[in-house]
């Protein structure tokens, strides 16, 4: 999960925070912000380090994350808080938690027999019996449940739908 941090916000801007209640998650707009400061912070430095390098690149993803992957963030934040069932989101949540790649890797359909939209039905949805038709027409389900064809269900995409399935998770899960 992660290390809670003390942020000092002007009164105001907290009002301000305090009228969308629900609709954003703060830890992960504050957790972007730091990212991309570290970010400049790194790129400004004379001599780089490998950390240095690593902040750069990954304040340089979250500056040009895609259309694809904003749009299923705002997707997956919707269907987690009208259609999801908790077993999904808990699923999904630990699943995150257990993998040992980086998390946007996994939606890379490259090394496996699933598209983007199959892997990412592959981590709610157990696979019983190895029955891997079953598993596409699960994803199949729940893509058109969305309103979306599972096979044009692009990586990125994949990601931010789960991120933000996740972002909502994080807010209700301890009030479950």
């Amino acid at each position: 999960m992660g290390t809670a941090v003390s942020v000092w916000v002007s009164d105001d801007l907290k009002r301000r925070m305090g009228k969308v209640k629900g609709q954003v998650n703060w830890s992960a707009v504050a957790s972007e912000a730091f990212d991309r400061k570290l970010g400049e912070i790194a790129a400004t430095k004379r001599k780089k380090t490998m950390k240095d390098v690593v902040d750069r690149l990954r304040a340089s993803d979250l500056e040009h994350a895609t259309d694809q992957e904003k749009q299923g963030r705002v997707d997956g934040y919707e269907w987690a808080k009208h259609r999801a069932q908790t077993h999904e989101l808990r699923r999904l949540d630990e699943y995150k938690a257990e993998v040992g790649t980086p998390w946007p890797r996994l939606f890379d359909s490259g090394n496996s027999q699933y598209d983007a939209g199959g892997l990412f039905c592959s981590f709610i949805y157990p696979l019983i019996d190895e029955d891997y038709e079953r598993a596409a027409e699960q994803a199949d389900e729940f893509w058109r449940a969305q309103g979306r064809e599972c096979s044009g269900i692009e990586m990125e995409y994949a990601y931010g739908f789960a991120e933000g399935a996740l972002d909502l998770w994080y807010e209700v899960k301890d009030q479950l």
